[in-house]
C-alpha cells in the first residue's frame, strides 16, 4: 500500500478547515492556507503554509516509503542555517513541523514533530488529530505564542539560505487571504506568501478597494463597448 503525501495533505487541510469552521461560532476568521507543493517554494519553504490570527505552521509531509534523501540533504541545510542563527532556534521548533507517514493494513502510523527532529529518534509528539485540534485552537489566540514578525523573519532567512529559485530571479509566489464570516466567504490575492502582517483592518480596505478598482474597470468597459455600438450603428444615434 502507498499513501500518497498529496492525499495525506488534502485530507489534513479539509479537517483543519472543518475544525476552524466548527470554532469560529460565526465570527469573521482570516485564514492564509498555501499548499506549495510542487511550486518554487516548495524546495525553499516546505509543503504547506498556514498562517491564521493567533498561529503560523510551516509543515512538511513525507511518506517513510519514498525516498527521503533530498529532504535528509534539506534538514541538513537547516541545521546549518540555525547553527549560525540560534536565536531562530525556537521560532523553528513552535511553527516549522514535520509530518510522516507509515501505512499498514489497517492504521496510519504518524511521525509527527518539530522539523528539526524529522530524522531523530524521538517519539511522535501529535496524532493528525491533535495535531489539527491544536492549530485550530491556536489560530484563535489574540497573542500568537511567537509574533508575526519573528515567524517571517524565519521564513525569509531559511528561503535565502534554501535555494530552489534561479540566479537572479525576482519571481514571488502569490497567494490567497480568505475571510470566512459566518456563512459568507471572501478571498483577496497577494503577491508575496512571506508578507505575514495583513491585520484584519487591512484586509477590509483592500478588499474594498478591489471591488472599487473592479467596478471602475467594469464602468469603463461599458462605456467602451456603448461608444462602439453606437459607432457601428450611426443611424440609431440621429
Amino acid at each position: 500500500m502507498k499513501l500518497y503525501e498529496n492525499v495525506v495533505i488534502g485530507n489534513f487541510l479539509y479537517t483543519l478547515g472543518f475544525s476552524i469552521g466548527s470554532k469560529s461560532q460565526g465570527n469573521q476568521t482570516l485564514s492564509v492556507v498555501n499548499l506549495l507543493q510542487q511550486t518554487p517554494e516548495d524546495k525553499r519553504l516546505a509543503d504547506a503554509l498556514l498562517q491564521f490570527q493567533g498561529t503560523v505552521k510551516l509543515i512538511e509531509f513525507k511518506n517513510r516509503a519514498g525516498s527521503l534523501k533530498k529532504e535528509k540533504d534539506k534538514h541538513a541545510r537547516l541545521v546549518k542555517i540555525l547553527t549560525n542563527n540560534a536565536e531562530f532556534t525556537h521560532v523553528s521548533r513552535e511553527i516549522h513541523w514535520y509530518i510522516e507517514t507509515n501505512p499498514y493494513k489497517k492504521k496510519c502510523v504518524n511521525k509527527i514533530v518539530p522539523y528539526l527532529d524529522a530524522f531523530d529518534e524521538v517519539a511522535s509528539v501529535h496524532t493528525l488529530e491533535s495535531m489539527v485540534d491544536e492549530i485550530s485552537n491556536e489560530a484563535f489566540l489574540e497573542h500568537p505564542k511567537v509574533s508575526l514578525d519573528e515567524c517571517q523573519a524565519y521564513l525569509k532567512l531559511i528561503a535565502s539560505h534554501q535555494g530552489g529559485k534561479k540566479s537572479g530571479s525576482s519571481e514571488t509566489t502569490g497567494g490567497l487571504l480568505v475571510a470566512l464570516n459566518g456563512t459568507e466567504v471572501t478571498y483577496l490575492q497577494y503577491t508575496d506568501i512571506l508578507d505575514l502582517r495583513l491585520t484584519a483592518k487591512q484586509f477590509s480596505e483592500k478588499v474594498k478597494t478591489q471591488e472599487q478598482s473592479l467596478m471602475k474597470l467594469y464602468q469603463e468597459q461599458e462605456k467602451k463597448h456603448e461608444l462602439e455600438r453606437t459607432i457601428e450603428r450611426p443611424g440609431l444615434s440621429r
